[in-house]
């Protein structure tokens, strides 16, 4: 019996200590494509151009942590376009009972917009090409968040935007000037990029809150939350002129978001690793456990 009782023992001590040892990681993230722009280009009014047709519509649906049980069913999209020095985007966001009178922007409707050029997975905003937005509703500005690197550039000749509110809802367009902040674009380029909307339904704080990736409510301060986007070199480009037909402003016109492009083949899963000090530990374990054995049966 004792001996029976010293090989589980034994081996419940292994199973704990290969668990600890060896590590698998990553949680999957969103996956997007941006297609190129070459000739025709958005003009940032918050009117949406004839390109816009042309490129993905990506939907805000994750419900965020602590808003869980507060879903006022926003369902915000948005779109995004670049050329090798300029990142263009497109938030449309259909809340027709704005609030703007918190304090605090993450109270009050707003959208917010992180960017990480690099896709460098860092878990805060620590490089020079790492920027967070928040569009403030009521045409009341955008706020750059503080501490953040990349900000100390930001500047009329670096970042452009408008915004449109109407029945309907609010829309926001910009453009990041990327190659006045010395970031080239290049096509297969992989960007981290994540959206956010807070709803404040009632009037007295945020009652939801709305991502593409983010579904801790922890983007604002760290840039591993975001989702990623890959820079495809498939052209934008409308129709011809002809083709075009009356375009124009009106949400109502845009297209239905389509599904994301699936996410490329993942990679083979790296092999698992195990730290030198704990396989001496582990096999110290096995010799002493053989050699209590060896004893016993004597």
């Amino acid at each position: 019996m004792k001996k029976i009782m010293l090989k589980i023992l034994t081996a419940v001590l292994l199973i704990s200590l290969v668990s600890s040892v060896f590590t698998v990681s990553a949680e999957p993230l969103q996956y997007g494509e941006a297609k190129s722009v070459t000739a025709t280009f958005p003009v940032i009014d918050g009117e949406i151009d004839d390109i816009w047709a042309e490129a993905n519509t990506y939907v805000l649906e994750t419900l965020k942590a602590g808003t869980a049980d507060n879903d006022t069913g926003i369902r915000a999209t948005f779109q995004l376009l670049w050329s090798p020095d300029t990142l263009y985007g497109l938030i449309i966001v259909p809340d027709t009972t704005p609030n703007h009178d918190m304090p605090n922007n993450y109270q009050r409707d707003s959208v917010e917009l992180g960017v990480d050029f690099s896709n460098s997975r860092e878990t805060s905003y620590i490089n020079d090409d790492q920027f967070h937005y928040t569009f403030r509703t009521n045409n009341d500005g955008v706020e750059f968040k503080p501490d953040i690197p990349g900000t100390d550039f930001m500047s009329g000749d670096t970042f452009r935007w408008a915004m449109v509110e109407d029945a309907s809802g609010y829309r926001i367009e910009f453009a990041i000037l990327a190659g006045q902040l010395g970031i080239n674009l290049s096509a297969d380029q992989m960007i981290a990029i994540d959206v956010q909307v807070n709803d404040n339904a009632e009037g007295t704080g945020r009652t939801a809150c709305y991502s593409w990736n983010d579904p801790d409510d922890a983007s604002y301060n760290n840039p591993d939350h975001l989702g990623e986007i890959k820079l495809v070199a498939d052209s934008a480009e409308p129709a011809p002129a002809a083709d075009l037909g009356t375009g124009g402003g009106d949400p109502a016109d845009i297209p239905a978001p389509v599904e994301a492009p699936a996410a490329p083949a993942a990679p083979a899963p790296a092999p698992l690793t195990a730290d030198p000090v704990s396989l001496i530990i582990l096999g110290s374990l096995v010799s002493a456990a053989g050699v209590v054995i060896a004893r016993k049966r004597k």
